[in-house]
């Protein structure tokens, strides 16, 4: 996360995959902290690249705050 920051992500159930990639399943959530604070909710998430790169899916909804602006958006069918 550029500028510091946690980065915390939980779901349901949680799977480890090849080359430092896992899959969370049920009520996924993702939340990170620090200069642009990203706040994230999906049916499913895949991670990749050691956790650098999550794919969200299923339900999406996701709110960035970059300073004092917040954009929302989101995915019903995706």
């Amino acid at each position: 996360q550029p500028g510091g920051g946690d980065v915390v992500i939980a779901g349901g159930a949680f799977a480890l995959g090849p080359d430092r990639s896992a899959s969370l399943t049920g009520d996924v959530s993702l939340r990170s902290e620090g200069g642009m604070r990203f706040e994230a909710s999906a049916a499913r998430a895949a991670l990749t690249d050691g956790g650098r790169v999550a794919v969200l899916e299923g339900g999406v909804r996701a709110v960035l705050t970059i300073g004092r602006v917040a954009v929302a958006a989101g995915a019903a069918d995706d």
